[in-house]
Formats: C-alpha cells, structure tokens, sequence
C-alpha cells in the first residue's frame, strides 16, 4: 500500500465517491466538506387537517446506506390560531420511536425554527409531529423546510 492511496491526492479527491469504501483519507475529507458547504434543503407544505389530535407532518428516511445530519427545520406557523406541540420522534430499533425533542407552538407566533442535530440512516427514521389540542375551524397550511447534510 502506498501513501498516496491511503493519504489521497488532488486528483483522488476531485473524483471523490462517497459510496467507494476505499477512497482515500483526502477524497473522504473533500466528500465531507462538500456535504457541509452543500446542505440538501428539503421544503413542502403540510396540510393541517382541521381535527384535534396527532398528525405527522413529515417522515424522514434516508437509503440503505446513507446516513444524514439533519441539523435545521423551520416551519411557517402563521396560519395556526390554537396552541401546539411540536414533537420529533426517531425510530431506534426498527419498529419503536422514542421522543428526542418536544417544542410549544403559540397562537400568534409567524415561525418556529428548530436547530438541532439529528443522525439519521434508513433503520432510524426521524419523524415530525404536531399535536394540537383544540380544532382550528379550518384547515390550516404549514409549510416547512429541513436542512441536512449526507455524511455517508
């Protein structure tokens, strides 16, 4: 083995392919910082239905293989006229989902952002819920965006 296949050379990481288990430390290095500088930003608009209760705005589940650093959401709020709770869940063993993080909406309030570090890979989905404990009297619209970065 030689220095240039482990350590890597410009050439080696202009070439760099994260799904290669034998790119060298300088291609991985590249891989890496691409993924920081490039986060991949995800938005849509959840449609709220107009019922008290649980509903999961959205449900993030990378491929076999991959793995993400979900690091920012921000969601538009503005439309909700009863308080809610924000809620992140993540898959642990393939069946079970434990809370990681709990957030209270307030009525009035335009956004609420979310700025926190979640590993997920295709056997730990990360999933997004909002509880609302009154009905609204109307559907609602509240749309959304995440931010995150593919580590592998």
């Amino acid at each position: 083995v030689t220095f240039e296949q482990v350590i890597g050379s410009k050439a080696d990481a202009a070439i760099y392919d994260p799904t290669t288990s034998t790119a060298s430390i300088l291609a991985r290095a590249k891989g890496i910082s691409t993924a920081v500088n490039n986060p991949t930003i995800t938005s849509a608009t959840f449609a709220y239905a107009d019922i008290a209760g649980e509903q999961t705005i959205f449900t993030l589940s990378p491929a076999a293989g991959q793995v993400w650093n979900v690091f920012y959401m921000e969601f538009d709020i503005d439309a909700l006229t009863q308080n809610a709770m924000l809620r992140i869940d993540k898959r642990i063993d393939g069946a079970t989902f434990r809370t990681l993080s709990e957030y209270t909406i307030l009525s009035g309030s335009e956004a609420h952002f979310v700025s926190e570090h979640f590993a997920v890979d295709n056997t730990s989905q990360l999933r997004v819920i909002i509880e609302r404990f009154a009905a609204e009297g109307a559907a609602r619209s509240v749309p959304y965006r995440v931010y995150y970065h593919r580590l592998v």
